[in-house]
């Protein structure tokens, strides 16, 4: 099951209704002032959650007894795009993607990026979209492998979003990280997220690119200028 989660961050509407065309998802979730940019996209959501308090103030939320309206309180201990991340598991979603997750505000796009690893914690892959990036989460978390194996992750090259791949170690190091297939490979490297910045702007050279490690997670990000 897809589900699209539409948030209240920079949301390019040219960008998100193709995005939407060509994914076509099961599920659509609107967190609080991602129901104003479905609205003006013409796109009806399958769920509303949020305490509303980023809604323009004359937008009114639909009495459409299809559409599920999830209303909170602003004092909460979670935000209106994790509510709708929470939601999304208990729907059943195998995989989750998020607009309007980043924009001007860096606090709520950092808590976005921890969605992704709080889904894979729960077996749901999630990925953050806008129409310069792609951002994936990359675990060896619960995987079954024999001994030091380690856990591989391949990277079309006619699919990937964009021209540059880039990594990130995530809550900690990463181990025995591998890169093949790319402008500039790695063998073997145990790597911090101190050392983020010789993990920038790849490329993909052959028709697949090839990450694997044995310990840790990673941020993906594909992007275009």
């Amino acid at each position: 099951m897809i589900t699209v989660i539409v948030s209240g961050g920079s949301v390019d509407e040219t960008f998100a209704s193709g995005f939407l065309d060509t994914v076509r998802p099961d599920c659509i979730i609107a967190a609080d002032r991602g129901y104003y940019y479905l609205k003006k996209m013409g796109v009806v959501p399958d769920h509303i959650v949020g305490d509303f308090d980023s809604l323009p103030k004359e937008e009114h939320l639909p009495d459409d007894p299809d559409v599920g309206i999830h209303r909170f309180r602003p004092e909460k201990d979670d935000t209106d795009t994790g509510i709708a991340a929470s939601l999304a598991v208990r729907l059943g979603s195998d995989e989750v993607y998020f607009l309007g997750a980043t924009g001007t505000r860096v606090d709520h796009m950092l808590a976005n990026i921890a969605l992704l690893a709080a889904l894979e914690a729960k077996g749901v892959t999630g990925r953050i979209v806008d129409p310069h990036n792609r951002i994936s989460f990359l675990s060896s978390h619960g995987e079954e492998r024999a001994g030091s194996e380690p856990v591989r992750f391949a990277l079309e090259r006619s699919g990937q979003f964009g021209k540059y791949v880039s990594f990130a170690p995530f809550g900690g190091p990463v181990v025995g990280l591998s890169l093949s297939g790319f402008k500039y490979p790695l063998r073997n490297r145990t790597l911090s997220p101190e050392e983020t910045q010789m993990l920038v702007s790849n490329e993909i050279t052959g028709d697949v690119g090839v990450v694997s490690f044995t310990r840790g997670a990673l941020l993906m990000t594909e992007s275009r200028d």
